[in-house]
């Protein structure tokens, strides 16, 4: 009996510290009802508190789709992310190099003297 009432006690507090952390990190846009303080000291009730926040309080993500950790740390990187999302990066590996100084051309080496020095 002991060991559940600890694994209980365990889970809860780990919901609240979840939820608390949500109530403070959360785009103020996305906050219902209430201010953000407010919402703060309602999720410190046990239990009731939490499920308030994640059912009342706290509003839908943004209509353009994106959320997660962009929508707590404030807006997404714009532009390309990798190497491989850069249309110009892609333009620019299809023949970076002209084809008289391509190393698989034979005469890349051969400045047209004849001699090798």
């Amino acid at each position: 009996m002991a060991r559940a009432l600890i694994i209980v006690v365990v889970i809860l507090v780990a919901f609240l510290v979840y939820a608390v952390i949500d109530a403070i990190l959360i785009d103020k846009a996305r906050i219902r009802a209430l201010p953000r303080a407010v919402w703060v000291v309602i999720c410190f009730i046990p239990a009731l508190g939490g499920v308030l926040w994640f059912f009342v309080g706290r509003g839908a993500a943004n209509k353009n789709g994106r959320g997660g950790v962009a929508s707590y740390f404030g807006p997404s990187r714009t532009g390309p992310s990798a190497p491989d999302d850069d249309i110009d990066f892609l333009r620019g590996l299809k023949d970076p190099l002209p084809p008289e100084k391509h190393p698989d051309n034979p005469r890349s080496a051969d400045d047209g003297t004849g001699s090798r020095a």
